[in-house]
Order: C-alpha cells, then sequence, then structure tokens
C-alpha cells in the first residue's frame, strides 16, 4: 500500500491581541486569495477560527484534499463568503475548517451548525453577531456596540467588556456571559433561551416562554418582564 505523507503547511498571521506571532501548523491547508471584506457569513458546518491583526488573510483546510477543494470563499459587497460546494459530493459528517484574519469586521453571521472561535481579542468599534441552526460563537471581545441575534438552538460564549449590549435569544438558544460585563443591555429571551451577564449602569430585560435572564451587578433596571415561565433574576 502507498504511504500518503501529509505535509502541514505554516501559516504565520501577526496578531494585534499578541506580543508575538500566532503559527499554525495545519494539514492539507491551502490560502485563498480574496478581497477586502468587513463582514462574514458561514455555514454548512465550517469551523472559523477568527483572529484580528494588521492583514486581511483566509486559509482552508479538510480531512482530504479533495473536501477542502469543494470549499468556497467568495467576497460579495464586502461580505466573506465561506461554504461548501457540494455538486454532488457528501460532506456530512465531514470537518472543514477556515482560519480568518481580519483588520475590522462589522457584521458575523454564522448558520448550518457552523462554530466560530475567536483567536485572542475582538477590539471592535460596532459587531452584529447573528448565529442560527446550531452554531456557536466563542471568544473574548473589547467592543463598544455589540448586537447579538440567536435562533435555533445557537450558543454564545462570550467574555470581555461591551458598553452597549443588545442580546435576542429565540428557540433554545443560550448567552453564556458569566464573565462578560456590559456598561447597558437590552436582553429579549424566549422560547426556551437562558442569558447571563453582568451590567453596570442600565438594563432592560424580558423572558418569556420558559426562557431565563440572570445578570450580576447593580444596574438601574428602565424595564422588565417575565412572562409564560419565565424568569428575570439578580444573582450574586
Amino acid at each position: 500500500m502507498k504511504k500518503h505523507l501529509l505535509t502541514p503547511i505554516l501559516l504565520l498571521i501577526n496578531l494585534m491581541a499578541f506580543s508575538q506571532e500566532k503559527t499554525f501548523y495545519e494539514a492539507n491547508a491551502e490560502k485563498r486569495t480574496v478581497g477586502s471584506f468587513q463582514s462574514i457569513r458561514v455555514g454548512d458546518g465550517i469551523d472559523v477560527y477568527l483572529m484580528q491583526g494588521e492583514e486581511e488573510g483566509v486559509v482552508v483546510s479538510a480531512t482530504e484534499v479533495a473536501q477542502r477543494d469543494k470549499m468556497r470563499t467568495v467576497v460579495e459587497n464586502g461580505e466573506l463568503r465561506i461554504f461548501v460546494s457540494t455538486g454532488g459530493f457528501n460532506w456530512k459528517g465531514r470537518r472543514f475548517k477556515a482560519y480568518v484574519s481580519i483588520k475590522t469586521l462589522n457584521r458575523l453571521r454564522a448558520n448550518g451548525g457552523s462554530d466560530i472561535i475567536v483567536q485572542g481579542e475582538l477590539k471592535l468599534d460596532k459587531l452584529q453577531l447573528v448565529l442560527s441552526g446550531g452554531s456557536d460563537f466563542t471568544g473574548q471581545v473589547a467592543i463598544n456596540d455589540l448586537t447579538v441575534e440567536q435562533s435555533g438552538g445557537s450558543d454564545v460564549h462570550i467574555k470581555g467588556s461591551v458598553v452597549n449590549l443588545r442580546v435576542n435569544a429565540s428557540g433554545g438558544s443560550d448567552f453564556k456571559g458569566g464573565d462578560l460585563v456590559a456598561e447597558y443591555a437590552i436582553i429579549d429571551t424566549s422560547g426556551g433561551s437562558d442569558a447571563t451577564l453582568t451590567v453596570n449602569k442600565e438594563m432592560a430585560a424580558e423572558a418569556s416562554g420558559g426562557s431565563d435572564v440572570n445578570y450580576k451587578g447593580n444596574p438601574v433596571i428602565k424595564y422588565k418582564s417575565a412572562s409564560g415561565g419565565g424568569s428575570v433574576t439578580k444573582r450574586g
């Protein structure tokens, strides 16, 4: 039997969040040439490892080269789309990865079971995060204005700091911000969704349909509503 050797590609990405270079070794990796982008949309169960640096860049990988070659990276109207072109190819159960370096970002969308993992910290002025279909976001942030829209069992695991935070979680989605501190927050949970966070100054919260909002801190409560088995509760 012929022995197949996988030659790892060395990817060096300078990150603003680190004092040194971040190095990745990934088998079957391929660097993609794309245009400038300020928004990202990912689907088809692709895992995105997101890094902030001084340059934009995209590297994709999969278990096999044939799988990797089905991955598409296209920039349209300033949005980077990362998806799998099936064309009769059965990609179910496969593992796809994309390493994306950004300078800045204003919108991030994920669906179809895709996971977004932040390497380091995202320092942004404004970001809209939209998750659906069992997609997850994990990372540390320092953002002035963050809007989060979750549906279909999508989870957010987030820490860091936000000045103005808006969260709308539905359909069994969870916003897990136990290590996140917001100055101002507007939280709306429904359909068995939960939110946990710390708020310093002002908060408005609504929970319905078996959903919970749990918060720490001593914010001024501008509005609070709990219905249909929902609850808004101060913890600690």
